[in-house]
């Protein structure tokens, strides 16, 4: 289902588009932690059980196997990849760690995401850790697409809510959460995200026969974007 709703875009507007998206969302990495995910009709994407406490962050699993848990993604990309036959790239795609956990705290989308703010004064040290916990999910969800054959993207849509106080709290020194080291066969790929939403880069082939992978980020500030 997932590779024919990608596709259809594709097949109906043949020529006129630059890239297909992986039909997916970003919220299957909480669901893979252990949160139950509902979509109720005309809602959107809910949590049954949101983050109300620093206690609710000891039931989420602590090891979460990504090729088990996240598979039918990975499955649907290749898929996915085989059907569009070269015609256009194929994005993948995940929310990095902060937007994802205001989705956890808030237990759905917000337009203030004042849940998630003060849980992060309440809870600084649990906030660290859960962070950390995300990005390390997020690391190898990012690795296993690239080897099912996706471009990659990472979309960062909060990062607008945050005052320049709680930024550089996420982001201790030189962004040690937003900080998405990929390793493997065939890839070295790292970014990270600095103040004022500025965005380096460094791609790097492991030989120098190996494809670059191209990869597009999108924050949520200016109306901006960055890709490579």
């Amino acid at each position: 289902m997932a590779c024919k709703i990608t596709l259809q875009p594709i097949d109906r507007y043949a020529g006129l588009l630059d890239a297909s998206i992986i039909f997916s969302d970003i919220l299957v990495v909480p669901k893979a932690m252990g949160m139950s995910l509902q979509m109720p009709p005309g809602k959107g994407p809910t949590f049954d059980h949101p983050l109300d406490t620093s206690q609710d962050i000891k039931k989420l699993n602590t090891n979460v196997d990504v090729r088990k848990e996240l598979g039918y993604v990975l499955d649907a990309i290749t898929l996915t990849r085989k059907k569009l036959n070269g015609r256009v790239p194929l994005f993948g795609f995940i929310g990095a760690p902060w937007t994802l956990m205001g989705y956890m705290i808030e237990g759905g989308g917000s337009k203030t995401y004042t849940k998630s703010k003060s849980f992060l004064y309440k809870y600084p040290e649990e906030s660290k850790e859960l962070l950390q916990r995300i990005t390390d999910i997020c690391i190898e969800f990012l690795a296993e697409q690239v080897m099912a054959g996706a471009q990659v993207s990472l979309s960062q849509m909060l990062r607008w809510l945050l005052t320049e106080r709680l930024y550089k709290f996420l982001i201790p020194g030189q962004g040690n959460y937003l900080r998405l080291t990929l390793l493997s066969s065939r890839y070295r790929i790292s970014c990270k995200s600095r103040r004022k939403c500025m965005l380096s880069w460094n791609l790097e082939a492991i030989t120098p026969s190996t494809p670059a992978c191209p990869w597009l980020f999108l924050q949520r500030v200016l109306g901006m974007h960055w890709s490579c």
